[in-house]
């Protein structure tokens, strides 16, 4: 393998590479689009949601039957 060989061969590889690159990136642009697109879907829902300044209320149920068939009163 000659230096004129090596040299042609590093160049295929760069010349490859870029075109990866450059192929990957044209196909990832309608990605980033519609992720974009959503982002500012999702920041118009977050402002009016805060806007709306409703009260949530949180209600707890508390279910009785549970540790009902523990007996405590052994010794572990």
């Amino acid at each position: 393998m000659n230096l004129l060989t090596l040299i042609y061969v590093v160049g295929a590889l760069a010349l490859g590479f870029l075109l990866g690159i450059t192929t990957d990136l044209l196909i990832a642009i309608p990605q980033f689009k519609r992720l974009a697109d959503r982002n500012n879907i999702l920041e118009l829902e977050n402002k009016a949601l805060s806007d709306n300044k409703k009260v949530i209320k949180v209600t707890e149920i508390a279910d009785g039957t549970i540790g009902k068939d523990v007996d405590y009163s052994q010794d572990w």
